[in-house]
């Protein structure tokens, strides 16, 4: 569902303003295009413009190459982020202090083996680069994925050395960073930027592109907390090999790499003279708890709260010689918070979402969630108590929620979320958020600032759920992400999208069958939707997964949806050029519209203008306004414009004879 036309005070003026100029309209869905999937042997990568540089975003088009390679390859290149006069600076320090702690033999930090170092920057004033370390390019691809304002809580190096005397260079084992149980999606990404040009020569990073995907820790040798914990084991690597092999990029000067922690990886032998550091930030989801920290000289602290997209975690260390820190962390003690991440053995700081927990424990835990949820709902029942409150709740049932449940019999969002939204506090934030922002777009802008509010604290409310929770398997927290992408629409002069991406981690495995809770069903079906919106007008891939998915037609409803998965399907094929996909879709969106068990009421053709035409039910208008897209796509290579012109003028006949909001709402 697409709410663009919700910022004018009426709908309807808006779609018949586009209809005046109709080519304009569905130009998008007639153009051609040559885009190809792209070979896994070397990752993608991005050239960020002088405008993007200064600016310290990526324009949409960007924005969305980077997020859908971070989740189909694990791993995305961005060049021409980071000044290199400074990338040299830095690069100068921690040379010398690399050379220092290799000196020191046993007691240096290797990593894996003595190649590879473990090495942190300089925590100090004079070598915090904001441009490298709180990288704002990096921040916004991060955000993208892993929802508002991630968490930025290690900071580190990998330094590769030169090889010395009498001693063989030696490479990593292939491993992944996630050696402990964690989520099947993405929860955290590194963010990495070499200090000097990384090729095979002076030991670039070997990456295993997809392997984020699909592996967990039974892909894994070496218990959590060993020193070479998280080894792939052999035979996988050779099954893998021989289908998608690794590669060693070359990463110019001046690039950062956004990679999923989980992707397999192996640091490679340096066979050159010079040192080859690559910095490390890890950011982790919002809603993603552990228990690391930074440490870092206080002096810093005005750089680092300047970064307001970021959460940073530090223990700030007063210190101007540095005595507190410098040595410390140049000796290698890293501290029992980071030790996971640097491989070394810990009992402590494991995150919250998975320490053991004992019976006793287990009891105290039970009784507190009942409590809590207890009183979250005589909160949300004291809160509609409130005339204004009620008030925004009432426009949602009766205006909102309709847009929603435009391909549902049910009435889902009508019924469902909003007496749920009566005992949950994140639902009813979500909805109180995204009334006062349309009622602040249509007239009372006085509202404004309270959407806002209850926007922060549905956001507060979301990051404090953990993967286990209820509101996340029952759809509790998709539904709300998908109020939340309508607020978002409304709020921004320019479509942000952190919900909408934020979303995609909420949705449930798509691979064979569809979910049977009905929050679950009906958030998915409105995300697909907002999905397909999306992709039509930046004329890219859907970004969610509907693999071989089904759905049986038993009711009316169920044909809308049947549409939609078809056009999924169609936008995915046009897109990545699947030309043989494309024959087998275009029988299968005929025969589906031949099985249709509607038809329209009243049909009143015009020479000139839109045609009047009129069905029972506006599910039907929707299914028959995706029918026309998708025979567009499917054929915008081999029709007339007169074939093409036919079903953009069905698309906006539909549109105006449905006399619905909803409808309009839907083909903004």
């Amino acid at each position: 569902m697409s709410y663009i036309l919700t910022r004018s005070l009426d709908a309807r003026h808006v779609i018949r303003a586009r209809m005046a100029s109709l080519p304009a309209m569905y130009a998008p869905l007639v153009k051609a295009f040559s885009s190809s999937t792209p070979s896994r042997a070397q990752p993608v990568s991005i050239r960020a413009t002088p405008e993007e540089r200064a600016s310290g975003r990526l324009s949409e088009q960007n924005l969305e190459t980077a997020v859908r390679h971070v989740r189909k390859d694990g791993l995305v290149v961005v060049q021409d982020v980071v000044e290199h006069e400074i990338l040299d600076k830095l690069n100068e320090k921690m040379v010398q202090d690399a050379l220092e702690l290799r000196s020191r033999g046993a007691n240096s930090p290797f990593n894996y083996n003595k190649g590879n170092l473990q090495q942190d920057p300089p925590p100090v004033e004079r070598f915090f680069f904001p441009q490298i370390f709180t990288n704002p390019i990096a921040t916004q691809i991060t955000s993208a994925v892993l929802g508002p304002r991630p968490k930025l809580t290690f900071c580190s190096g990998n330094s590769a050395m030169p090889p010395v005397a009498g001693a063989a260079p030696e490479r990593q084992p292939v491993h992944s960073d996630a050696d402990f149980a964690h989520p099947d999606h993405a929860f955290a990404l590194v963010v990495n930027v070499p200090l000097i040009e990384m090729n095979p020569k002076n030991g670039s990073t070997e990456v295993w592109l997809g392997t984020h995907d699909g592996f967990g820790l039974e892909a894994q040798e070496g218990l959590h907390g060993e020193r070479a914990s998280g080894r792939i084991t052999e035979s996988l690597l050779e099954t893998r090999r021989r289908t998608d092999p690794p590669s060693q990029p070359v990463i110019p000067k001046g690039s950062i790499i956004i990679r999923d922690l989980r992707l397999w990886h192996a640091g490679m032998p340096n066979h050159t003279d010079d040192v080859r550091v690559m910095l490390a930030m890890i950011h982790f989801a919002p809603w993603y708890r552990n228990q690391m920290k930074l440490e870092l000289a206080e002096e810093i602290k005005p750089l680092v709260e300047q970064s307001k997209e970021l959460d940073i975690r530090v223990d700030w260390r007063q210190d101007k010689s540095n005595s507190l820190i410098w040595p410390r962390k140049l000796a290698g003690n890293h501290g029992s918070q980071t030790c996971r991440l640097r491989k070394l053995k810990c009992d402590e700081g494991m995150p919250i979402r998975h320490q053991r927990i004992t019976s006793a424990q287990k009891e105290t835990t039970n009784a507190a969630e009942e409590t809590i949820s207890s009183f979250e709902h005589e909160e949300a029942l004291c809160s509609l108590r409130n005339e204004q409150v009620a008030q925004l709740f009432e426009h949602y049932l009766q205006v909102l929620a309709l847009w929603y449940d435009l391909n549902d019999l049910d009435c889902t969002f009508a019924r469902l979320v909003s007496r749920e939204a009566q005992k949950s506090q994140l639902l009813l934030n979500a909805i109180l958020a995204f009334a006062a922002m349309h009622k602040c777009r249509t007239g009372q802008s006085s509202l404004k600032e309270l959407g806002h509010g209850y926007h922060n604290r549905c956001l507060r409310l979301l990051i404090e759920l953990q993967q286990s929770d209820e509101a996340v398997s029952n759809g509790t927290a998709l539904v709300t992400t998908c109020l939340l992408r309508s607020y978002e629409i409304l709020a921004e002069e320019k479509d942000p999208n952190c919900h909408l991406f934020g979303a995609f981690s909420l949705l449930p495995d798509l691979t064979s069958t569809l979910p049977t809770k009905p929050l679950l069903l009906a958030g998915l079906w409105n995300y697909l939707r907002e999905d397909i919106t999306f992709a039509l007008i930046n004329e890219y891939p859907l970004k969610t997964n509907i693999g071989n998915v089904r759905l049986i037609a038993s009711r009316d409803d169920d044909y809308a949806n049947q549409i939609t998965l078809l056009l999924a399907r169609v936008i995915n094929t046009v897109f990545l050029d699947g030309e043989d996909d494309g024959f087998r879709l275009d029988s299968e969106v005929k025969q589906w519209h031949a099985s249709l068990p509607f038809q329209p009421y009243h049909e009143m053709s015009q020479d000139q203008g839109f045609s009047r035409i009129l069905f029972l039910h506006n599910s039907h208008v929707a299914a028959l306004q995706y029918y026309h897209v998708a025979m567009m796509l499917l054929n915008k290579d081999c029709a007339s414009d007169f074939e093409l012109d036919h079903h953009a003028r069905t698309i906006c006949s539909l549109a105006l004879s449905s006399r619905s909001d909803a409808v309009m709402v839907a083909n903004g």
